[in-house]
């Protein structure tokens, strides 16, 4: 058993953290390197589904980028940035990661650290005080070749991802959204309000406006991107809309508003709990919606996750998790322990799940920390992964928990001021 130690802090909305701890498992601990200055882990903002897993743990540390393998904190590569303060990482892809700085937004090679492209951005006047910050990029959303940006200027950018070539700009005329959402033509951009909600349609190639009247709703629960076109929930109703987002091509009664950590979906397909404990589907190609399955159990759930392949969802409160196979509307096991209470939602990898649980909590009699259980289950069977010595570890005391994140094959935890791997 090793030891991780090293030094973190968060800064703005990438994972920011100072780190001098060690980890204890009674499995598994994985082979660390001692960081000797403060070191801010840069995580994506948005990223494609695997992506996330398959990149490096990304560091900011003496004004570079610097990739480790996560299993062993090897440094792979260190790319010096020319900026005083930390990049901010907007998105990974498979082959790359793209930051933003006060001036520019820059790729690099997430396996070799080679800078792939470099674009300066500025304002509409060339003054330097007009160079944009960081903090301006506030909607990223990823496709497979390009990245979608739009700063509080209203600056919308669309950018090949593997040149950094602006395919197109414009300016929006409404105001910055609060959700982007892209699918395989179009754009969509959800703006919420006291008056209600709007979601206005962009084309994909040029950003050209495709609903010159957007369609007004009551409120927005959920938006979602799909090759057909966008599909909301707003209330006790969902609807999917055609690719411009002018008309609607379904509408299905929900009888009760899905809760958002009670709400999941994946690819094509929606999963929730009901009240009563159903597990609900809808299909966001045709709106057919389905009750696949009862579970008593379920209504008092606090989570629902999906597989990848959207073939199995899993349902959890404490002391109880149950797996339900889509294909065939049947429970697919039961996983029950103590009544532990979840520290956070669980992280899907692939057909796995990660589940954070506090066997003790820190309270004033007691102010030393918090002991945390972390286990994985596969989707199909709910038992830990064939072979592994990571299923069910054991921390030693949390001082200040503050999430847990997936690479490949090691695991991370934030514990306030440090990181833990």
């Amino acid at each position: 058993m090793r030891r991780i130690e090293g030094h973190a802090r968060w800064v703005a909305c990438a994972v920011l953290l100072v780190a001098r701890g060690a980890i204890s498992a009674d499995d598994v601990a994985p082979s660390g390197r001692l960081f000797k200055d403060s070191v801010a882990v840069l995580e994506p903002e948005r990223a494609p589904t695997n992506a996330m897993f398959d990149t490096p743990l990304i560091t900011y540390s003496d004004g570079a980028v610097e990739a480790f393998t996560p299993s062993t904190m090897r440094s792979i590569w260190r790319q010096p940035v020319p900026c005083a303060y930390q990049p901010r990482c907007l998105l990974a892809t498979e082959s790359s990661l793209v930051f933003a700085t006060s001036f520019e937004l820059f790729a690099v090679d997430n396996r070799s650290g080679r800078v792939a492209w470099r674009l300066p951005v500025t304002a509409d006047r060339d003054d330097a005080d007009d160079l944009v910050d960081a903090d301006r990029w506030v909607r990223v959303a990823p496709t497979a070749n390009a990245l979608f940006a739009i700063d509080s200027q209203r600056h919308f950018i669309s950018i090949d991802a593997s040149s950094g070539r602006i395919n197109w700009r414009r300016r929006l005329e409404a105001n910055v959204p609060d959700q982007v959402e892209v699918s395989d033509s179009a754009i969509y951009c959800l703006t919420q309000s006291g008056a209600g909600a709007t979601i206005d349609t962009f084309a994909l190639a040029d950003g050209a406006p495709l609903n010159a009247l957007p369609m007004h709703i009551d409120a927005v629960d959920a938006l979602i991107a799909t090759p057909a076109g966008p599909v909301f929930f707003s209330t006790d109703i969902a609807a999917g809309l055609d690719a411009p987002g002018r008309r609607e091509r379904w509408r299905v009664s929900l009888n009760q508003p899905i809760v958002q950590r009670r709400f999941v979906a994946r690819g094509e397909t929606a999963a929730w709990v009901s009240d009563d404990g159903a597990i609900m589907t809808l299909d966001l190609r045709s709106g057919k919606l389905e009750r696949r399955i009862t579970v008593p159990m379920a209504a008092d759930a606090e989570w629902i996750a999906m597989d990848e392949a959207a073939t199995f969802v899993a349902v959890g409160r404490p002391g109880m998790i149950v797996g339900v196979n889509l294909a065939t509307s049947a429970l697919a096991w039961r996983h029950s322990g103590r009544e532990l209470p979840f520290a956070q939602p669980p992280i899907v990898t692939g057909g796995e799940l990660v589940i954070v649980e506090r066997e003790t909590r820190a309270s004033a009699s007691a102010p030393q920390g918090e002991i945390l259980r972390i286990s994985r289950l596969t989707f199909n069977t709910g038992m830990a992964p064939a072979g592994s010595a990571t299923s069910n570890i054991r921390t030693r005391s949390i001082h200040l928990f503050t999430g847990l994140f997936v690479r490949r094959n090691a695991l991370f935890l934030l514990d306030g001021m440090e990181l833990i791997g």
